[in-house]
């Protein structure tokens, strides 16, 4: 396949790369506990995970169980595990406080809380690495940004510090429960107080904030990463079929997430209306109309000859309706859910589309893919088009297209 195809599926599975995420573990205490004669993970995989800790000066302590398994009769009442359980409930009752350098490195920001109280919420280029560097001084704050397009800074901060970030000092408003902090164009970083802890973006202003119904474009956390953001779902799966050429794949790839996922779904047919709100929806479709999305002109569309049109930052590219054309995207819904739509020119896309439905984890796609009967044969070489979308749902720059 062509190395930026391979790049892509990379990418799309960066945040599984735990050892590239280690600056994390600083300032957190680590145990680690494996068997030896485990046959379903290896011991050499803590082994090596706690050199990695060590090297990154995490407090890290690793203990190996002579003669155990994966699994045994009080695995969880070990005595190490008792220590480290009482060391750490006794230090509960001392002030959590910030060190005086720590580091936050996220693959993708809905994998990832806050450390410290800053959270990284957008990144610049998605699916590479955002870091932000946090030191203190007597008087000052410094936050060194990688790839960052987007974070959130706690209150105390700019209560107890004056605040640099990459060279510049920020003014807050210091009312503030906290801070959005968001890259303007030009590299400066401009301060969003956000309203009820959600930031709207205008199209026309990026850092202006408005109405959450004035701008649906920003990208809510639980819709980033690869198409895995599926199942950051607050109720039942949802599977759409619509229509009755449709349904056996709707059908099938309602048994599929079960078998493999263990995943709750409800099969629906179109125009039934969704029985449970905030839910992530798969969207099954055979047509050259599949159904209008909630965002409008989003980047992604069928048009009226069954072709797929995607626009991008040098244009449009498209792929004619031809047999076995298929395409498989999320596109945002209401409420911070998403949708996975599958749709296929004829029976034999919808096939050809279904095939990339995750249903493993570990097994990275990215947020859209364009493919027909070539790829059943060529896999991931055989794809037409394949890329991801940034934080107001355009396709990214190193989308890739035949």
């Amino acid at each position: 396949m062509p190395p930026s195809v391979r790049a892509l599926l990379d990418t799309s599975l960066s945040s599984y790369r735990h050892e590239l995420l280690l600056e994390n573990a600083k300032g957190i205490s680590i145990l680690q506990q494996h068997g030896s004669i485990d046959d379903n993970v290896p011991a050499f995989h803590s082994r090596l995970m706690s050199q990695l800790l060590k090297q990154s000066g995490a407090d890290s302590t690793y203990v190996e169980l002579p003669g155990k398994n994966h699994w045994f009769d009080g695995i969880m009442t070990t005595e190490s595990l008792r220590q480290f359980f009482e060391q750490q409930l006794n230090g509960f009752a001392q002030p959590l406080r910030a060190p005086e350098a720590f580091a936050l490195a996220v693959a993708n920001p809905a994998d990832s809380g806050p450390k410290f109280g800053v959270e990284i919420l957008h990144l610049r280029r998605p699916g590479q690495l955002g870091k932000v560097h946090v030191s203190f001084s007597s008087s000052t704050c410094s936050l060194r940004t990688s790839n960052v397009l987007s974070f959130r800074l706690p209150s105390i901060y700019p209560r107890t510090h004056d605040v640099v970030v990459d060279g510049q000092r920020i003014e807050f408003a210091l009312q503030a429960e906290d801070n959005d902090l968001w890259l303007a164009p030009g590299g400066i970083w401009k301060v969003c107080v956000h309203a009820r802890r959600r930031l709207v973006i205008d199209d026309v202003d990026k850092y202006k904030v408005l109405p959450k119904d004035q701008s649906p474009a920003l990208r809510d956390t639980n819709q980033l990463g690869a198409m895995d953001a599926l199942f950051r779902t607050g109720n039942t799966l949802q599977i759409v079929s619509h229509s009755e050429q449709a349904r056996h794949i709707a059908v099938q790839i309602s048994r599929n997430l079960c078998q493999y996922l263990g995943a709750d779904t409800e099969v629906l047919e179109s125009g039934t209306g969704s029985s449970k709100p905030y839910s992530n929806m798969i969207s099954v479709v055979v047509s050259s109309n599949p159904p209008t999305g909630h965002l409008k002109h989003f980047a992604l569309d069928v048009d009226s000859s069954g072709g797929i049109n995607i626009r991008t930052a040098d244009g449009q590219k498209s792929y004619p309706g031809s047999a076995g054309l298929g395409a498989i995207f999320l596109r945002p819904l209401p409420a911070g859910a998403v949708e996975l739509v599958v749709w296929g020119f004829d029976a034999a896309g919808l096939d050809v589309a279904a095939r990339l439905v995750p249903m493993l984890p570990g097994v990275g796609q990215p947020d859209f893919v364009v493919a027909d009967r070539r790829m059943l044969w060529q896999g991931a070489g055989g794809v037409l088009a394949m890329g991801s979308f940034d934080h107001l749902w355009n396709a990214t720059e190193n989308s890739y297209f035949t």
